[in-house]
């Protein structure tokens, strides 16, 4: 194999990771990442992980110590980078989905709390939210 190719077969990334409990399954993605990532050169994991933290093609040529054009050809001519690029980032993305959704029960559990403990004026507390959103939904104000 020449420096800079890879044998890796693109991953299935169409599997659901979903558990019974709506949760994501890391794990399975992580293994998954994990196995790819195995398939690049040093160089070519460091590019992937400038470009699924949301650095540019030349920041990610600085990381490997490559030029541009090195990364720009790694990203159009390389299956292996390209499904390694993407399940990083959806890797990512979903971990982030997930923590905002655990803040999110976190915070209104504790402003359910403030709220039936009398700590929190509801008008006040519509202000916040209105002033953080922009506007506040239909379908906060019917229910």
């Amino acid at each position: 194999m020449t420096p800079g190719t890879s044998s890796l077969r693109s991953p299935d990334l169409t599997r659901s990771h979903a558990r019974s409990d709506n949760t994501h399954d890391f794990h399975a993605d992580l293994d998954g990442l994990r196995a790819v990532l195995l398939e690049l050169t040093p160089a070519q994991q460091l590019a992937v992980e400038a470009l699924a933290g949301g650095g540019t093609q030349q920041k990610a040529a600085e990381a490997a110590g490559v030029t541009r054009e090195t990364v720009t050809r790694w990203a159009g001519h390389l299956p292996a980078f390209r499904a390694t690029l993407n399940l990083y980032r959806t890797t990512i993305v979903t971990e982030q989905i997930d923590t905002a959704r655990r803040i999110r029960g976190k915070a209104l559990g504790a402003i359910e709390t403030a709220l039936d403990e009398g700590r929190i004026d509801p008008p006040a507390l519509l202000r916040v939210v209105t002033d953080a959103t922009g506007s506040i939904g239909h379908d906060v104000v019917d229910r």
